[in-house]
C-alpha cells in the first residue's frame, strides 16, 4: 500500500523484441529488497492494451522500491511478456545503487518497465507529455534526457531524468 505514489506520475517503457533488454538504475540512491509477485505472461503490444487484457497488473512483475537522490521515492515495477518469462534482477536483495549502473535484463522478448514518482517531484519533457495525450508512444534512446527533478535544488547532485532504455521518434501504436 503505496499511498505516496498517489497522484504522482507514472511512466511506462515498453520495450519490443527488437530493444535492448537491459535496464539501469535512474539515479544513485538504495534499492529494497526485490519482490515478486507472480501473474501471467500476455503481450505487453499496443494491440493488447487497447483491448484490455491486464498487462500491468496480471503479468508476472518484479517490484523494488528505489530511495533516490534526486527523486525521492520512485517505484520501479519490471513486468514480464509473452515469451520472456524471466527477469534478472543486480540486486535482488536490494542495496546501494549508482545512477546509469545495470538494475537487471529481460530474458528475449517483450517486456515493460513502469516508473512511479510521487507528486511534485518530477517534471517530464512537454513533447513526451504532449505525444502522450494524444496516444502516440515515444521511442526513447538510451541515455536520452526525458525529464527533470522538481525536488528541491539544495539536495539535488544531477537534475536530469535519462532513460537507459531502448531514436527518439514519435509514432502511433501499432496494432
Amino acid at each position: 500500500n503505496h499511498q505516496e505514489f498517489l497522484n504522482g506520475y507514472c511512466a511506462i517503457f515498453r520495450l519490443a523484441p527488437s530493444d535492448h533488454h537491459h535496464f539501469c538504475f535512474i539515479d544513485d540512491g538504495t534499492q529494497s529488497k526485490v519482490e515478486i509477485i507472480e501473474g501471467d505472461l500476455h503481450s505487453v503490444s499496443p494491440f493488447a492494451l487497447q483491448n484490455d487484457v491486464r498487462v500491468f497488473d496480471g503479468n508476472y512483475r518484479e517490484i523494488a522500491l528505489l530511495d533516490t537522490v534526486n527523486f525521492k521515492k520512485v517505484m520501479h515495477v519490471d513486468v514480464g511478456a509473452l515469451v520472456v518469462g524471466l527477469i534478472h534482477q543486480s540486486m535482488p536483495e536490494g542495496g546501494k545503487m549508482e545512477r546509469g549502473s545495470k538494475k537487471g535484463y529481460f530474458e528475449f522478448g517483450a517486456s515493460s518497465i513502469v516508473l512511479l514518482f510521487e507528486p511534485d517531484t518530477v517534471e517530464f519533457d512537454q513533447s513526451i507529455l504532449e505525444y502522450s495525450q494524444k496516444g502516440i508512444e515515444s521511442k526513447i534512446q538510451m541515455g536520452e534526457t526525458i525529464g527533470n527533478s522538481l525536488v528541491d535544488q539544495d539536495l539535488k547532485k544531477n537534475s536530469t531524468l535519462a532513460i537507459k532504455i531502448g531514436a527518439r521518434k514519435n509514432t502511433k501504436p501499432q496494432t
